[in-house]
């Protein structure tokens, strides 16, 4: 068994982070605007394992994915069980849906979740190994109004959090009608080029030519604005498809622009695909921080998922937001998060029997719903009224040997100084009645 190597500190693997203090605030307002809002739209929380088969997500991603060749988390237990960390919660929903027959509920199934995600990314430009997703999953919808509801939950969410500069890259891959007919055009413009574009695109145009469009290297860049339009060789059906989407898009004023060279580095995207930015488009010649030109959302639609991993067919579409990139947007942008309210109460105790009484009265104080300053853990008055002067509190209640067998609080007005003793079974109704003033 690995052991901790001496004089080494400790401290979190790279790739990792601790959340405290007012990461932990801001963390805990993006979800409760992401609750709220995903509510009202009816869908319903999932929670989803972290760990799973390792055959589940080669075949929900696609073996020839990067996330499924390089990015994913194989671990093997002591038994010789081989599992797999979730890099994806999208397949994780998509499982659940077939393991319990979500196929038998009303149509469609609307799903959230919130957690963490582990993938071997490079630890750079705003990546982590383990990061946080919201996830949004309409299960069981075919109509274009499906993808526009998704778009339409995730740019509220992300206004109502404060970051209201938001644009949607979108495009459509088509079906599995015309998938064929334009990775054809795409492979039969770069066969000529390809000892232009980089090493790694050479082996893509081999599994899959969609792929080299999302390459950044700035060679395949080049070649990239002259490659054929994705968009024009649709079907007729994923082009009305396309354009109804647009349209509901429009009607919701939601900015787009039609990038019709996105994919994604995953197979089970299936017509609507989309990527949120912020500020300024991400191939501006002068880019932003990092956080402004990486994605902080995305998603779109996976028709065929479910159908290959086992279940009904299924048309379905959803999207996400990386959490992590949410919490640096707003952190460089000077979003305020408003603090928590202060305590405007501080309880002080003297001696062992006065202790005790004050970790009951605190019970008290929780379910009349008053918040309330303690250290139980300090012994002298002089520090206590210390701490008290720092948060500023406004009504001290104080309890030593006398009031603890006499069941009484002394209350004390901190500014005035002023004070009287109080029977404990009239404390709440006089605190509620002084707060209120």
């Amino acid at each position: 068994m690995a052991q901790l190597a001496k004089n080494k500190m400790i401290k979190t693997i790279s790739g990792t982070r601790d959340l405290f203090g007012d990461d932990v605030r801001l963390w805990e307002r993006i979800v409760a605007v992401a609750k709220s809002i995903s509510h009202f739209y009816g869908f319903e929380e999932i929670e989803l394992p972290h760990i799973e088969d390792p055959g589940l997500f080669l075949t929900g991603l696609g073996k020839g994915s990067e996330l499924a060749k390089k990015q994913l988390y194989i671990l093997k237990t002591k038994e010789g069980e081989t599992l797999a960390l979730r890099p994806d919660g999208r397949v994780s929903a998509a499982r659940a849906f077939i393991q319990h027959n979500f196929a038998q509920l009303p149509q469609p199934v609307k799903l959230t979740y919130l957690g963490s995600m582990f993938r071997h990314d490079p630890l750079d430009r705003g990546w982590f190994r383990e990061f946080h997703q919201w996830g949004l999953e309409l299960l069981g919808e075919s109509s274009p109004v499906g993808d526009a509801t998704v778009m339409q939950v995730l740019f509220t969410t992300l206004a109502d959090i404060g970051i209201k500069d938001i644009f949607i890259h979108i495009n459509s891959l088509g079906c599995r009608e015309c998938r064929a007919a334009i990775r054809a055009q795409i492979a039969n413009y770069y066969r000529p080029k390809i000892a232009k574009v980089c090493r790694s695109c050479r082996f893509k145009l081999k599994d899959n030519p969609l792929k080299v469009l999302e390459c950044r290297d700035e060679k395949c860049a080049i070649l990239k604005e002259h490659a054929p339009n994705i968009i024009d060789h649709l079907c007729e059906a994923c082009k009305n498809h396309f354009k109804s989407v647009l349209e509901f898009l429009d009607e919701s004023r939601i900015p787009y622009i039609l990038n019709p060279y996105l994919v994604k580095g995953v197979d089970y995207y299936t017509r609507t695909i989309f990527e949120i930015f912020v500020a300024e488009d991400p191939n501006a010649p002068e880019p932003r921080k990092d956080s402004e030109v990486l994605a902080i959302g995305s998603g779109g639609r996976y028709d065929n998922l479910i159908e290959e991993l086992g279940g009904p067919p299924t048309p379905s579409v959803g999207g996400t937001i990386g959490i992590e990139r949410v919490m640096q947007v707003i952190r460089e942008r000077g979003v305020r998060v408003p603090p928590p309210p202060k305590p405007r109460i501080i309880l002080i105790q003297l001696g062992d029997l006065a202790k005790r009484k004050s970790l009951s009265l605190m019970e008290e104080l929780r379910k009349a719903g008053l918040a309330v300053y303690e250290s139980l853990g300090k012994d002298s008055i002089k520090s206590q009224l210390h701490i008290s002067s720092k948060f500023q509190a406004e009504i001290g209640l104080i309890i030593g040997q006398k009031e603890a067998i006499d069941r009484t609080v002394m209350v004390r007005e901190m500014d005035s100084g002023m004070q009287e003793i109080v029977p404990q079974d009239r404390l709440i109704e006089l605190l509620k009645r002084r707060l209120k003033k």
